[in-house]
């Protein structure tokens, strides 16, 4: 036996990682009175005052370089991600005046945004506690392992690189939907496992002359297992017609006996609607630069892209009805199952299980010139189209609450299309004032064919999300980012961008009758604030021999946008609200820059903005907010091996 040993100074190692812990800035503070829907009695729900949305997460990078020469590196790379945070928090926002069904009935009955705002929205939440269907108390747990290789080989005037990566994700996700704290008006969990390959090869050429190119392969597949397991508690409130087993009725098993739960309320029974997604995608790519002259450079790449995707689902189902409806209903079927996923064995459950498969052929290329004018402005002038990949939908099939019926209309499983987007960017980069003074000025114009867009659908009573392709939809605007060397210890940078983005055409079927029932043609696009801008001045000076101080004082603007269009009218169109924030922080660094600590302030103004709200089938409203102020220190280092 032969033992090859290297010497250990062609070997680095690098080690990274932060772990975060906090309580959250939501209070469960919320009490609301609304009537008991089987005694219509009056009840009160009075929050417990606990924190909400609190932060637990792990994550870290271990990296190993190998050099045994000048021509060949390696880099192995370890990610890993443990998130165990609270579940994410919602306010529930309904009004009355806003035509949403929940208050009118009693059973939120919340004056809305403006009264909810009035005291402090973060007060005003609040989430069940459910542990059997799922465990609402141990929040989002997502499980991250990533394996990845780099190498790059030089061989004469060549340069090999290969890009290898695999990565493995857990992600359990349990939630309150409703802001309210009483029985599971609408609690789900989504989750998934995912596992993901990746290799790339890449050739890099290094010539003396003129022109230099590019060319490559890359190879990826994917495999994704995914269940959503709701129950919807508020169906009660309906009353005996919306009763599970008056929603069952007209159904029977083999024996011709009517399909029936042994406990006749939706808060007693969940559902589950899983799928599994299997893809691949392969590509090949060449990129080349060619020097015209010493100040003007061309290039030009193109790639194929070529992907299949297979797709197989079962419509949100009761569990008891997994095995079928030959037997009735198995209430013994969920105490059996290891955990919700295996739901999604279609092996052993596959009754009303549908399949769909889809490939995609796409083109997509880049030219660009560039010009430098002089050694400190350079301009450029970029032509591309690129493409999206078409997508499956994991959600299509929640419209059906639970009865177990297959998909019937081919339309729902079918996938949505690719999107094409062809685009033009001009630029100016500047140095000004020795180089006191940078500047960034890019203007860009953006056509999106078959553009892939979300809106909430609904179908009879109840909504689902459901994706459509755009035909067509523009987008121009301006960015702009600068700094400033003011003298030695001042500098202030900062950026802003304007655009203007809308639907040229955008008319869309969304329950599949036929008729078109929402049209967004000529209006905005949704998440796509026409204003955004940022600002930071930072002063730096010496401690002595103690080391170095920095203090950054910042302020940043986005303006407001529509969230997310429904298919309901404007009145329950869901907004994200501009919102100006200001931070500061100072770092303390020591004069080895191996230590450093930060006191911060994040959001000095304190302000209360949503980031997003969701109209749900005009039944009631929930919105999400930003983080309040918050101070804090941090402590870091940097440690040789």
């Amino acid at each position: 036996m032969q033992v090859i040993t290297a010497p250990i100074d062609t070997l680095a190692f690098r080690a990274a990682g932060i772990y975060q812990k906090n309580d959250g800035y939501y209070n469960a503070g919320k009490t609301s009175t609304s009537f008991n829907p089987f005694t219509f009695a009056p009840e009160t729900f009075t929050g417990d005052g606990r924190d909400l949305a609190g932060v637990d997460k792990f994550s870290g990078r271990f990296k190993v370089l190998w050099e045994p020469n000048e021509d060949f590196s390696a880099i192995a790379t370890y990610e890993i991600v443990r998130d165990n945070s609270d579940s994410p928090v919602v306010v529930n926002e309904s009004a009355t005046a806003g035509g949403a069904v929940f208050p009118t009935l009693g059973l939120t009955p919340d004056a809305g945004y403006e009264a909810v705002a009035a005291g402090d929205p973060l007060d005003q939440s609040n989430q069940s506690r459910r542990t059997d269907f799922f465990n609402m108390d141990s929040g989002h747990q997502i499980d991250i392992d990533g394996f990845y290789l780099n190498m790059d080989w030089t061989v004469g005037d060549y340069t090999i690189h290969s890009v290898t990566g695999y990565r493995e994700e857990e992600a359990r996700l349990p939630s309150t939907y409703m802001g309210e704290g009483r029985a599971s008006l609408f609690d789900a969990t989504r989750d998934d496992n995912r596992e993901t390959f990746q290799q790339e090869i890449r050739i890099d050429s290094n010539y003396d002359g003129d022109f230099n190119f590019t060319v490559g392969g890359f190879y990826q597949e994917g495999d994704v297992k995914f269940c959503v397991t709701q129950i919807l508690g508020f169906l009660d409130y309906f009353g005996a017609g919306f009763a599970p087993n008056t929603i069952l009725g007209g159904l029977s098993d083999g024996m011709g006996n009517p399909l029936s739960l042994a406990t006749n309320t939706h808060n007693d029974n969940a559902s589950v609607l899983c799928n599994r997604q299997d893809s691949k995608a392969f590509a090949l790519f060449a990129d080349g630069t060619f020097d015209f002259t010493e100040k003007l450079q061309i290039g030009f790449g193109v790639r194929q892209t070529y992907e299949n995707k297979k797709w197989a689902g079962r419509s949100q189902t009761y569990f008891q009805f997994l095995n079928g409806t030959a037997n009735g209903a198995d209430e013994t079927l969920f105490a059996s199952l290891g955990n919700n996923l295996d739901a999604a064995d279609f092996g052993r459950f596959p009754f009303n299980v549908a399949t769909a498969e889809q490939s995609w052929t796409d083109p997509s290329f880049r030219v660009t010139a560039g010009y430098a004018a002089t050694d400190n402005l350079y301009t450029w002038a970029t032509v591309s189209r690129g493409v999206k990949s078409g997508a499956f939908n994991d959600q299509t099939g929640t419209s059906t609450v639970g009865v177990p019926v297959p998909f019937t209309d081919p339309r729902t499983i079918a996938p949505i299309d690719p999107e094409f987007a062809t685009s033009f960017e001009i630029g100016v980069k500047a140095d000004l004032f020795d180089n006191r003074v940078r500047m960034n000025v890019v203007y860009f114009n953006v056509t999106y064919d078959d553009a892939q867009r979300q809106l909430n659908a609904i179908t009879g009573n109840f909504q689902e999300t459901r994706f459509f392709n755009a035909a067509e939809l523009d987008a121009e605007g301006i960015e702009f980012e600068g700094s400033w060397v003011v003298n030695d210890n001042l500098t202030i940078s900062g950026n802003w961008s304007w655009q203007d983005v809308e639907f040229v055409s955008f008319e869309a079927d969304t329950d599949f009758d036929g008729v078109t029932d929402i049209n967004l043609s000529n209006q905005p696009v949704n998440r796509s604030p026409e204003w955004t801008a940022y600002i930071m001045a930072s002063y730096e000076h010496t401690l002595g021999d103690m080391g170095m101080a920095r203090h950054n004082l910042s302020a940043s603007f986005v303006d407001d946008t529509v969230f997310t269009y429904s298919a309901l009218g404007p009145a329950f169109d869901a907004m994200a609200d501009n919102r100006t924030l200001v931070n500061w922080s100072t770092t303390l660094t020591d004069s080895s820059e191996k230590y450093f600590i930060r006191a911060f302030g994040k959001n000095l103004t304190d302000e209360r903005y949503r980031t997003g709200n969701l109209a749900v089938a005009g039944l009631w409203t929930m919105a999400s907010y930003g983080a309040p102020r918050q101070w804090g220190v941090e402590i870091g280092g940097k440690f040789d091996f």
